[in-house]
Order: structure tokens, then sequence, then C-alpha cells
């Protein structure tokens, strides 16, 4: 039975959780009316991480109380502090420094825990929303009742990373946190509480500190010592694997190209691509605007002295700095073996400075390049560079670099981008420096 929805927080995510209360009430109702009559209904949990604060109780409680379809949908609302110290409620991002005894994650690591823990002894399933989940339908509780009835006996259910990004192999195929979890039943505490978490902050102190708890079963069970048969922690992982269930009710596309805007998906992709989903962790296209027919564009990323207008790419100073790059690919199918991409464009340059074109993969790995001098400041001249795909990728990265002279103007107009599968177009844009 699913018992709770479990939101955790921090203060600054307050406005956002409150902005999600709005749209599950306009757009995406929790439960629809016939659902939610004479039926149980789950609770609303919000989980901060700091010491108890009325003043973010107030705001939750209040919308609500105001929020007529998110009331009817839910049992009650309660909003909880986990109280965590100032040396375990650390995230730090990359290149941050800051004082981690206990990890750079530890923040989330224990706001799960402890969130968890308090919920064990009232709760059967439980599903983590992050304040980045999503609903994509309505009646979307349905959708995870459904999930419980048909996983009883699991631990955890929920989504592998299901976007375009590389992963590394060692978490390749994690569950994401955004996860329904069976802290009703008495033997995953156990296993949480006496073996798994202690491993994991163990690991996380000696060996890895960035390590999320999503992650941690993941890095358990592909560690060297997992080779041996005769491994006890091997034994034990054969017992209970089956107890971690992959399911498509929640998606999780949150990876770097996505969160980078590389690759965009709305929700009728999601929707295609995983027919069973009722929610997704990870960004949305506010709209379609990034598609050119069947080609798609990422989103446009300038550097340097690089700017685009009305008139077209520019850069002017500072040219080993100024970059412009884009992603594209076909929607719903990948860049594979048969493909060309064409990419045309007018270059107006001094004979000493100019442009070069790349094509990289999704990893960085370099497809194909060209370079193209100016033959002198108003005499615009025509390039063009062909790369065919030898590897299948779901999409891939055109930059524009600028060479040249400090104070050398490089204008860059009519720039095309193309695909031809068999030497014929199949898709074409002219709109590659336009939102």
């Amino acid at each position: 039975m699913l018992s709770a929805i479990v939101c955790p927080l921090t203060p600054r995510e307050l406005p956002t959780a409150l902005n999600n209360l709005a749209f599950w009430d306009s757009e995406a109702p929790p439960l629809t009316r016939g659902e939610a009559a004479g039926k149980p209904r789950p609770k609303l949990v919000f989980s901060f991480n700091g010491a108890p604060d009325a003043t973010l109780v107030q705001p939750l409680v209040e919308a609500f109380e105001a929020l007529p379809v998110v009331r009817q949908s839910f049992e009650a609302i309660d909003v909880r502090f986990c109280d965590l110290p100032p040396e375990k409620d650390v995230y730090a991002r990359e290149g941050e420094v800051k004082y981690a005894p206990f990890g750079r994650k530890s923040g989330p690591n224990w706001m799960f825990f402890e969130t968890m823990k308090a919920l064990r002894g009232e709760a059967e399933f439980v599903f983590l929303m992050e304040t980045d989940c999503r609903p994509l339908i309505p009646n979307w509780i349905r959708r995870i009742r459904k999930a419980c009835a048909q996983n009883e006996d699991a631990w955890i259910i929920g989504s592998h990373y299901c976007g375009v990004s590389p992963l590394h192999w060692s978490i390749a195929r994690h569950i994401n946190g955004n996860a329904l979890y069976h802290i009703g039943d008495p033997k995953f505490w156990d296993f949480l509480e006496t073996r798994f978490w202690p491993w994991l902050n163990d690991h996380i102190v000696k060996t890895m500190p960035n390590l999320a708890y999503d992650c941690g079963w993941e890095i358990w069970l592909g560690r060297a010592e997992m080779e041996y048969a005769a491994s006890y922690d091997w034994v034990r992982a054969r017992e209970i694997l089956q107890n971690f269930r992959l399911s498509n009710f929640v998606v999780n596309l949150a990876g770097a190209a996505e969160q980078a805007g590389d690759y965009l998906w709305t929700p009728a992709d999601i929707l295609e691509r995983f027919p069973g989903a009722a929610l997704v962790h990870g960004p949305l296209a506010p709209s379609e605007a990034h598609r050119r027919g069947p080609l798609s564009l990422g989103r446009a990323r300038l550097e340097g002295s690089a700017r685009v207008d009305e008139a077209g790419l520019h850069a002017l100073g500072g040219l080993e700095r100024a970059a412009f790059e884009r992603s594209l690919w076909i929607s719903a199918q990948p860049l594979e073996e048969g493909h060309e991409v064409a990419v045309t464009y007018t270059l107006d340059a001094p004979a000493d400075a100019g442009v070069s074109l790349q094509l990289r993969e999704p990893n960085g790995r370099l497809i194909g390049a060209k370079k193209h001098l100016g033959t002198g400041a108003g005499d615009p001249q025509k390039g063009r560079f062909i790369q065919p795909i030898t590897t299948a990728v779901p999409y891939v990265l055109l930059a524009v670099g600028f060479r040249g002279p400090e104070d050398a103007p490089i204008h860059v107009t009519n720039l095309r981008c193309g695909v031809r599968r068999d030497g014929a177009v199949f898709a074409q844009t002219n709109r590659v420096l336009t939102d």
C-alpha cells in the first residue's frame, strides 16, 4: 500500500515546492475525485534538512488548505524536520571546497536516511519525490499505487537513467532516488540500517566522498570482491537482488545532456517512448521551439566575445576564448552510419582570421573538424563542412571557434545545418542561430 508521497526540501527549495503544489492542483491532479472518494489516500510529507522552523511550515500548510484538488488527493499534510548537524548537512558542487567529514553529498544522503527512519513505523511504501520530479499525467498517484501492488515483495522500485548522456559503467544501472521504498518491510529496514548504511558511509569517508545514496547499491554490487563466488557479500546479494526493481512509472532523465539543454524532452516524447510513465525526474523542454521539422536543436551556448543578433554570429577580440556551440539530433531516432551532417555558412573575415568547426559525440570525442580562413573583410565567402557519421549517437555537438589577431572582426551568416541519408537531404534548417 502507498502510505505517503515524501518531498525532501531545503529552505531555498520552498518556492519550487509551492509552485509544484499549484501545478498539481491546476494541471496534474494527484488523484481525480472518483479515485479519491472512499479509498485510503496517502499522506503528503515534506521533510526539511534543518531544525524546526514555523516559517517553513506555514506556507506549505496554507497552500495545501487553499488548493482543493491537492487537498482531496491526500489524507493530510505533514511537515517534518531532520535537524541535521552542520557536518552532515553538506552538499558541495564540483569545484566547491567545503568541510565534509561525511562526504560531499552528505546532506541529501542523511536527509534520505533520517526521513525514512522517522516514517518506518507508520508507513508501508513511500514515494520519494524531489522538487525536480514532475507529473506527466493526471491521476498519477493511481499509477504509483499500481507499481506498489505489482511489486508487493520489492524493497525499492524506480528508474535507471533513461536519457542520452553517457554514464560510467559503475553506476549505469543504478535506481534513481526518486523511487518507491518499502520501509514498512522489516527485512528491508534491517538491511538498510545494519548493513548497507554503515558500509555506504564508511566507503564515502575512505574512498568516494562524492557518492550519493542512490548510487551506493550499484557501487556495492560492482566491487572487486564480488567476483569471488564465496564472498559473503555476494552470497547475500544473490538473496536480495530481486528486491530492487526497475519500473517506468517514473522515468529518470536528469543526465548531463538534459541538464545542460543539449537534449530536450517534451512530455509527449516521454510518453511515446515510455507509455507507462506517470512522472519524470529531470528538466522538460518549455516548448517545442527546439524542433525544426525532423531536426531538433539544443540550447545555444556563447562564450567570450561571441554574440548572435539578427545579422548573424560575430566575434571581435579575445578570439581564443570566443565560441558558439549547439547540439543537433533527429527527433525520435539516433544519428547513425549512413547519415551525414552538413553545415553551410558564409564567412566574412580578414585573410589572417577565420573559424574552426567541429562535430563531437556526447562524450566529447571529436568526430570531425574543418578550418576556414577569410579572404578579406568585406569579401564574404561560402563554406561547407560535411561529416559522415560512423557510430550511432543520440546527438552531436556543433562547435564554431574563432581564430586570428585580437582585433580581427569575424562575421558568420547563413549558418545552416542538415542531415543527409544515403546522399539525400533528410532534415535541414537555416534557423541555427535563433531560438
